[in-house]
């Protein structure tokens, strides 16, 4: 590690807003959380790191069902754009000259074997992306069939080859149509040795199966919005295989708390997983005595000692005081992501409004006004129904939902922060603007759970890629006419490293200029 540090919010500083105070359902105070101080922790990876080159086994399960014939917004089908993709990633694992052994096998109905368990090299590229190509669109989709087979080839495989570390990319772009679709009993059919990344694709998805099958040590969920962008995931997640530096990392606090976004709780140790070459991550600490907080990272050591499980890698005793009320602000904003997204899994869609609502009351005022034309003798009960059933509408959408004004009220409160301190062009404040705009969309839009979902998932891991959401409405929100979220290009995650693998593997695609 290239340095790791602790930083208590400097007192002398005011916050700009209030943490960890208690309220009840109206928003009332009732424990204060004056005791706390809020901290965070940064661990910054060193530069230097090479690509691991220790036998890498990669087994992929791609979603062949029906529905990846739809057509994409290039023309092109969602298969063709994940064809190509998969063709990239292959071309970049034998131009790094990795030791990777891959499986390939699709979907639907049934399991279709497409390439067997091979060393990838120069040999055997082209014939690999030939049966690639072969794979065709059909059927429904059997998400438990896939799970088994995915775990039955693996284990057949790693019991020959022990020394491999195994990773599942599972690609899948709908629900589960045929088979088992409990997301707990599909959990059932995981191995807690093997790395799962669950991809999902578009809005038809299961977001909530896929979570579940990811809420593993081992396990990431990613969204992809646009398959056209896909790429851009993939090259990520390879980035995040191969410039690993240290895994299975345990972060234990004496003193303090440390803050866990999947969950918004907070407790002396987190899990975090995996750690790449070049990124700073920070966590966030608190502490009733933060003069006396200390932390403990204990886990792999990839590079320096690959053998030796849960060594204890470096301790952190000294802290240093400074403003950090930008960290502040990105407490805020995980928390009102985690907020919104078990809101909108628990409120009914038939509560919130959509842009379909719209398109409804136009077609109930057009078909009063044919009535009204056509003399029908129920004209009058007609017309009462319709506006019952538009004043139900308008009233869902006039809705004043707490969580949705404290999204809209902290954008407000960061956007004018920026204005005052000279920050307008500050990248990672901009993200934090970006999660809020997001999520403030997406409380109007039937999917919308599935972006808060993402975007808490990136805000948290501190990923490069975030799904954004374009109703192709204008934007009167947040007192802008024209709000816009930024690419990848511009995340504040973004390190030569990840983006360079991101860049390769989206050679050729509209999504190259994007990182």
């Amino acid at each position: 590690m290239e340095n790791v540090s602790i930083t208590i919010h400097d007192p002398a500083v005011k916050q700009v807003l209030r943490l960890f105070d208690i309220t009840n359902n109206e928003g009332t105070i009732i424990s204060s959380g004056d005791d706390y101080h809020f901290a965070k922790l940064d661990i910054k990876i060193a530069d230097n790191i090479p690509l691991i080159m220790s036998d890498q086994f990669i087994h992929f399960t791609i979603d062949c069902s029906g529905s990846m014939d739809d057509i994409c917004n290039d023309k092109r089908t969602k298969l063709a754009h994940l064809k190509f993709t998969l063709k990239n990633m292959l071309k970049w694992l034998v131009n790094n000259a990795v030791n990777v052994f891959v499986t390939i096998d699709a979907f639907d109905s049934t399991i279709h074997h497409i390439v067997p368990f091979s060393k990838l090299t120069s040999d055997n590229i082209e014939s690999i992306n030939d049966a690639i190509q072969q794979i065709q669109a059909d059927a429904l989709t059997n998400i438990e069939l896939a799970l088994k087979n995915a775990k039955e080839r693996i284990n057949s495989e790693s019991i020959m080859n022990a020394s491999l570390t195994i990773n599942e990319i599972f690609l899948t772009d709908g629900e589960a149509t045929q088979g088992e679709q409990s997301a707990n009993k599909l959990t059932m059919l995981l191995d807690n040795n093997f790395n799962y990344t669950f991809v999902g694709f578009g809005d038809n998805h299961d977001d909530e199966m896929l979570t579940a099958l990811s809420a593993g040590n081992n396990g990431t969920y990613r969204f992809i919005d646009a398959i056209e962008k896909s790429s851009l995931v993939y090259g990520e997640i390879l980035s995040g295989i191969f410039n690993l530096a240290f895994d299975k990392v345990t972060i234990n606090v004496e003193g303090g708390e440390i803050y866990n976004y999947k969950t918004n709780s907070w407790s002396p140790t987190l899990y975090v997983g995996g750690l790449v070459a070049e990124e700073l991550r920070t966590f966030h600490l608190r502490s009733k005595s933060p003069d006396l907080i200390k932390a403990e990272l204990y886990g792999l050591d990839i590079i320096n000692a690959p053998l030796e499980q849960n060594k204890h890698l470096i301790s952190i005793n000294t802290t240093n005081y400074a403003d950090i009320n930008s960290y502040i602000f990105r407490q805020r904003v995980q928390e009102l992501l985690y907020q919104s997204k078990i809101e909108l899994r628990e409120k009914p869609n038939s509560y919130r409004r959509f842009p379909l609502f719209d398109d409804i009351i136009d077609n109930i005022n057009n078909n009063s006004n044919n009535d009204n034309n056509n003399n029908n003798t129920n004209n009058n009960n007609n017309n009462t129904n319709n506006n019952n059933i538009i004043r139900s509408i308008k009233n869902a959408n006039n809705t004043n939902n707490t969580i949705k004004k404290q999204i809209n009220d902290l954008l407000e409160q960061i956007k004018q922060y920026m204005e005052n301190n000279n920050m307008l062009d500050d990248k990672f404040l901009k993200l934090l603007c970006d999660d809020l705009y997001v999520a403030y969309k997406s409380y109007d839009y039937r999917y919308g759970r599935k972006y808060i979902n993402a975007r808490h998932n990136s805000q948290g891991a501190q990923q490069v890629y975030s799904a954004n959401l374009d109703l192709n409405e204008p934007d009167n929100i947040f007192n802008t006419s024209s709000f816009r979220t930024s690419s990848a290009k511009d995340s504040p995650y973004k390190t030569p490293k990840r983006a360079k693998v991101m860049r390769e593997v989206s050679s050729g695609t509209q999504a190259e200029d994007d990182i």
